[in-house]
């Protein structure tokens, strides 16, 4: 299973921090989770793919 950290979030889809948690709390984008060891937060691939692929965003 891949997983994506926030930095890499930031990366793909070129947005702040701030725009991560407030996708994440508006409540479309997909919900991160956390690692047993730290706070650390992680996306699974495939759901970030999946938003992606059913996100008016990135229609043309």
């Amino acid at each position: 299973m891949k997983l994506y950290t926030k930095k890499d979030i930031e990366d793909i889809f070129k947005i702040s921090r701030a725009t991560v948690y407030r996708w994440c709390r508006e409540g479309d984008f997909p919900k991160p989770f956390n690692c047993k060891k730290g706070s650390r937060q992680y996306w699974r691939a495939e759901d970030i793919e999946r938003f992606i692929n059913n996100s008016d965003l990135f229609r043309n």
